[in-house]
């Protein structure tokens, strides 16, 4: 019986530690880029500071790099007027920290986060 939870509690440990190593890096960057692919849509974002900023017409891809801050709100929404694919995503450190979707007229694709 002890060595059974001995076992598992050294299982746990080991597990544990893998999942923090493995995030670790993405909880301390602060390199945040957004992404968006879609068809002519107008792109809403917060930038490095906190304010809201618009692109319009995009025509397939775009794309915004900055450095975040701790407890920083990021957000990136895109809205195409002929309800074509649109996705949006925002990485932290090179790796999605949250994405979002739409296939809807007039619906906006969005993803926000606190860093």
């Amino acid at each position: 019986m002890q060595k059974s939870i001995l076992i598992v509690g050294i299982i746990m440990i080991m597990a544990t530690g893998f999942v923090g190593f493995r995030y670790g890096d993405d909880k301390n960057s602060m390199d945040i880029t957004y992404e968006v692919l879609c068809k002519d849509c107008t792109v809403t974002y917060r930038d490095e500071t906190g304010n809201s900023a618009e692109v319009h017409g995009v025509p397939e891809k775009w794309s915004f790099d900055f450095t975040g801050k701790p407890g920083q709100f990021v957000y990136v929404s895109a809205t195409n007027p002929d309800g074509s694919e649109t996705h949006v995503v925002i990485k932290r450190g090179g790796n999605e920290l949250i994405k979002g979707k739409s296939l809807e007229r007039e619906h906006a694709a969005r993803a926000g986060s606190i860093l």
